[in-house]
């Protein structure tokens, strides 16, 4: 028997398919609307912060400390950065989405305001500057696999590598004007170095405003803190490697170890060969902008199994051109146009790749293991470069980049055309 048809006062009906019905879908798509772009704003916040202490080793330099203090202060930071990530399964199970995504950005607060009381009064006081890096670590290691799950939860697959590159390019726009920022607050307006930490940590703090009012009612979150709740194996993270994905995870470690050495070492690299470092920032930046909000969707175009291991190429080229820095400011231009070129547009297709090579009750461990795979890289291999720099200098850092860059194109030329060399052999 038919139902009548249920309506509300003013007469309007209110079941499936009434305009009360299509008033909620539209707010509800109005509201996601917002909350990725608050997201976005989230991003740009905390990697502003994170771009304000590329100034780190300049800061230890003129305390008498060499880049291997430096290396050894940021790989405390893997510390707080892998336990984080190793258990951030279990996090979501225990306190769900609604209340993790915010924490990231806090944690991270709490490091940059050590390091800016540590660089105010304390500078010689070590024990406090590897506390703040541990807890930096630790607020990195939360938001950077909690960014792309909230993303993804708001968006259909089809359209998560559009969309992971949108957000990634917040990412770099934060990391890539910072220093260009402290450069000129440092020359013009007489900041210290404990000032401009003191910044980092507002703006993180601003940034988990954010996180915390997209988290608040977000249903998406619900859904996602639901899927990971049902999954009841306290290994799940291990068994991403047993799939194909594997592959993507050592291309993001590798790619990892090209952009941490070009971040943080960049500033001192400039130094010791007499050019200016913002060359190289403005460069990069404008091209990672580029590549992510134009020529992202030119590239997806075009099949994964080509530009995947030719972008891997233009990483190579670029890393090679820094070899001529010194000659000309010109190869140090060019360089960093095509690595912000290359890195740009391969990270979101290795997120995307490595999410397309897993089911998808295992997207959320896959995104967590690609973030585990960077973070290692982030924080471990600065320090493994500043034991090449102290007897080689930084041509002997070069020529590890290059021999990484090298890896990261024949490990995608490799997966992609297994089955092509196994025929031929």
């Amino acid at each position: 028997m038919l139902q009548p048809e249920r309506k509300n006062l003013a007469g309007f009906a209110t079941g499936p398919g009434g305009p009360f019905d299509r008033t909620r879908k539209m707010d509800s798509s109005v509201h996601t609307e917002l909350a990725k772009k608050l997201l976005y704003a989230e991003n740009f916040l905390i990697t502003f912060s994170v771009g304000l202490f590329l100034t780190l080793p300049i800061h230890l330099q003129q305390q008498g400390r060499t880049e291997i203090v430096f290396g050894q202060i940021f790989a405390v930071g893997a510390v707080g950065a892998l336990t984080c990530v190793v258990a951030l399964h279990w996090l979501l199970r225990r306190f769900g989405l609604r209340r993790m995504a915010p924490a990231g950005s806090l944690v991270f607060c709490l490091g940059s305001g050590l390091y800016a009381v540590a660089a105010h009064r304390y500078a010689d006081v070590d024990a406090l500057l590897y506390a703040a890096s541990l807890l930096q670590g630790a607020g990195w290691g939360l938001f950077l696999p909690i960014g792309p799950i909230c993303i993804s939860s708001m968006v259909e697959a089809r359209e998560r590598p559009r969309f992971f590159a949108f957000y990634g390019a917040f990412n770099t726009l934060g990391i890539g004007l910072a220093p260009i920022f402290s450069s000129i607050a440092m020359a013009h307006l007489n900041l210290t170095f404990g000032a401009l930490y003191g910044l980092a940590c507002l703006t993180s703090f601003a940034g988990f405003l954010l996180s915390w009012l997209v988290a608040r009612g977000n249903e998406s979150y619900a859904t996602v803190s639901r899927e990971v709740s049902v999954d009841g194996n306290r290994n799940a993270i291990f068994r991403v490697f047993a799939l194909p994905c594997v592959y993507f995870f050592g291309m993001m470690m590798l790619c990892g170890c090209i952009y941490t050495s070009m971040t943080n070492f960049q500033i001192s690299f400039a130094q010791a060969n007499r050019i200016d470092h913002k060359v190289f920032f403005v460069f990069f930046t404008a091209s990672i902008i580029l590549a992510r909000f134009s020529l992202g969707t030119l590239v997806s175009r075009f099949p994964p199994e080509r530009t995947v291991p030719a972008l891997g190429g233009v990483m190579l080229a670029a890393m090679l051109l820094l070899y001529g820095a010194a000659l000309s400011v010109a190869f140090y231009a060019a360089s960093a146009i095509l690595f912000g070129l290359s890195y740009g547009l391969i990270v979101p297709m290795i997120q995307a790749q490595a999410t397309a090579q897993a089911p998808d009750a295992m997207r959320s461990q896959v995104l967590v293991t690609v973030s585990m795979s960077y973070l290692l890289a982030r924080y471990l291999f600065p320090y493994l470069g500043a034991l090449v720099i102290q007897p080689f200098g930084y041509d002997g850092l070069l020529f590890l980049l290059v021999l990484c860059a090298a890896a990261v194109a024949a490990l995608a030329g490799y997966f992609f055309h297994r089955r092509t060399l196994a025929f031929a052999v």
